[in-house]
């Protein structure tokens, strides 16, 4: 699939130990609370072997908007526009944000959310307690099964 730039991207990425999909959108507040968090864990595990993308579900948005997101939240990684709800589908994504742990052979090996920061919609904790995705990548990448392979998510629910 096409990123925002044109460059095409394969998921599973090649050459990646992993590939993280995280769902989000620019109008969702839980997905843009979650930014920054996202934005660390892009960098973190980029020096780990892992490639990440950024799916904007939303076949409305230009690939000016998805740039303007990723740049006004410090995003890095690419950002796909994901329409038509292909990798939508093919993840088993409902909400952003939410991440993918995809293997090397295209199983998705975690489907869940970043972390507990909101315990549900409107309550929201002062500091997650546990950081379920940089634990999955922990253990993936470690070699060991993944002790919470899904999590439930909460955030904006992805139309149809």
């Amino acid at each position: 699939m096409p990123d925002s730039a044109g460059v095409a991207r394969a998921i599973p990425a090649p050459k990646a130990k992993a590939t993280l999909v995280i769902f989000v959108g620019v109008d969702c507040p839980i997905a843009n609370r979650m930014a920054p968090e996202i934005s660390r864990i892009i960098t973190t595990y980029a020096a780990r072997g892992v490639q990440s993308y950024l799916v904007y579900p939303d076949g409305s948005l230009t690939k000016t908007q998805v740039n303007d997101h990723r740049a006004s939240f410090e995003l890095t990684c690419p950002g796909i526009i994901d329409g038509d709800h292909k990798l939508v589908k093919a993840l088993g994504a409902t909400v952003t944000p939410q991440a993918a742990i995809v293997d090397a052979k295209g199983k998705v090996r975690y489907l869940g959310r970043i972390n507990d920061l909101d315990e549900e919609h409107g309550k929201i904790r002062s500091k997650p307690g546990r950081n379920d995705l940089r634990i999955a990548l922990d253990e993936f990448l470690d070699g060991r099964d993944i002790t919470r392979p899904v999590t439930q998510t909460v955030g904006c629910f992805i139309g149809s």
